[in-house]
């Protein structure tokens, strides 16, 4: 006959059984910071509004037809703010992203109507542009060690200019701005909801999942923590998954 072992009264508990006791304490415990107002303070101030707005008018606000308002009409800003996160994340400021941003519209209008261009070649194009900034910017701040925030307010600067060149202060359009395929890309719904805010959530779920699951988020908190330490430890150098 076999009996149950039980623990001698008196002794500490084994770590097994420190761990059951511990775990839902524990989760409580990252559950309040992670929902603390430091972590999403704009969470909470979105959310005052909401109820503001919603207690004001309640009959037009709080409805299906609002929400999918702000989503469709905030996305492409929604975009713009979630692609200066990484080097927020790094303490770094890039104030040309929206510089850089018209210069990519400028661009692709001007290869498609002036140019004769396809759609994803316009495209392509556009986005290698943006990406030369990128690597200049990059150059700019870490090899020649300006500051972020003097060196993209140049860039932007030189972008603004160079947007004044290619559209001589007037406005590009054309039919090819209005046909498929390339209307599709922003004004093709489901539901009432367009694409871009699509392209929203996917873009903040790859920026979550590389900032908190991967070796190249955690270089660059470390860096934006503290980039002496950072350089000591060996994650100043290629960002690495």
């Amino acid at each position: 006959m076999t009996s149950t072992p039980t623990r001698t009264a008196g002794l500490p508990p084994s770590a097994p059984e420190r761990s059951r006791v511990s775990a839902p304490g524990t989760a409580v415990r990252r559950a309040v910071v992670a929902l603390s107002f430091r972590n999403i303070g704009a969470v909470y101030v979105w959310l005052v509004i909401v109820v503001l707005f919603s207690v004001w008018a309640p009959d037009t606000f709080p409805t299906a037809i609002t929400v999918k308002q702000v989503l469709n009409g905030n996305a492409v800003a929604g975009l713009v703010a979630l692609s200066v996160v990484p080097p927020l994340t790094a303490r770094v400021f890039d104030l040309s992203v929206a510089y850089t941003m018209s210069l990519t519209s400028v661009l692709t209008a001007y290869l498609m109507v002036s140019a004769g261009l396809g759609p994803g070649t316009a495209i392509a194009l556009a986005m290698t542009a943006a990406l030369l900034i990128g690597v200049v910017n990059g150059i700019v701040v870490v090899a020649l060690r300006v500051d972020s925030f003097i060196a993209t307010l140049a860039t932007g600067a030189l972008i603004q200019s160079l947007i004044t060149m290619v559209t001589n202060d007037s406005s590009i359009t054309g039919v090819q701005l209005l046909a498929e395929p390339f209307a599709s890309i922003a004004q093709l719904d489901a539901g009432g909801i367009t694409l871009p805010v699509l392209y929203l959530l996917l873009a903040a779920v790859a920026i979550w999942f590389l900032l908190e699951h991967t070796a190249t988020g955690r270089r660059l908190y470390a860096t934006g923590f503290n980039a002496d330490a950072a350089r000591l430890q060996g994650a100043h150098g290629w960002l690495r998954f």
